[in-house]
C-alpha cells in the first residue's frame, strides 16, 4: 500500500482478512493512523503549512492557539460542593476550637458568574483588511485610481 507514509502490520482481533505481506489476522495501517500518536499531533499535520508554504506567505495567521482559560475565577478549595476544607479554604483553629469539615448551602451565583465570566473572555479574531486599505510597496499603486495628471503648462 503506497501512501508515501511509513506503514506497520498491526495485529487484529477477528483473524482473516490478511493484508499485502502481513501474516493473517493483520492489516496495515498507515503511520498517522498510529495509535500511540496524540491528537494534537494529528491536528497539526492536518492544519499546518509546509516550510515551503511558509516562504511564500501562506499560513501567517496558522498555530496561533487561543484556548479560553477555564480556571479564571476559580478559587482551590471553593467548588461546587461548596464544603469546608480546614488548611485548604478556611483556617484550621478559629480562635481555640478545631474546626470541622463541613458542607455549606449550595452558591448558586457562583457557577452563573463562572460562566458569565468564560462567555466575556476574548477569543482571536483577525481584522480583516481589504487589498486596497492594506497599502501596497514598490513605485507602483495598483487597484488605485487617483484621476488624471495635474496639467503641466497652465
Amino acid at each position: 500500500m503506497g501512501g508515501g507514509g511509513t506503514e506497520r502490520c498491526v495485529q487484529v482481533a477477528v483473524m482473516g482478512g490478511g493484508g499485502m505481506s502481513c501474516p493473517s489476522g493483520s492489516y496495515f495501517l498507515p503511520s498517522f493512523l498510529s495509535p500511540r500518536m496524540p491528537a494534537e499531533d494529528i491536528w497539526k499535520g492536518v492544519t499546518s503549512v509546509s516550510n515551503a508554504g511558509k516562504k511564500r506567505g501562506r499560513g501567517k495567521g496558522m498555530g496561533k492557539k487561543t484556548a479560553k482559560n477555564l480556571n479564571k475565577g476559580q478559587i482551590i478549595g471553593v467548588g461546587r460542593a461548596n464544603i469546608v476544607w480546614p488548611g485548604l479554604n478556611s483556617p484550621v483553629m478559629r480562635g481555640r476550637e478545631l474546626v470541622t469539615q463541613q458542607k455549606l448551602p449550595e452558591d448558586l451565583e457562583r457557577q452563573k458568574a463562572l460562566l458569565k465570566m468564560r462567555d466575556e473572555m476574548k477569543t482571536f479574531r483577525s481584522l480583516k483588511l481589504s487589498p486596497l486599505e492594506r497599502g501596497w510597496s514598490g513605485t507602483k499603486m495598483p487597484g488605485r485610481s487617483i484621476g488624471a495628471p495635474d496639467p503641466v503648462g497652465e
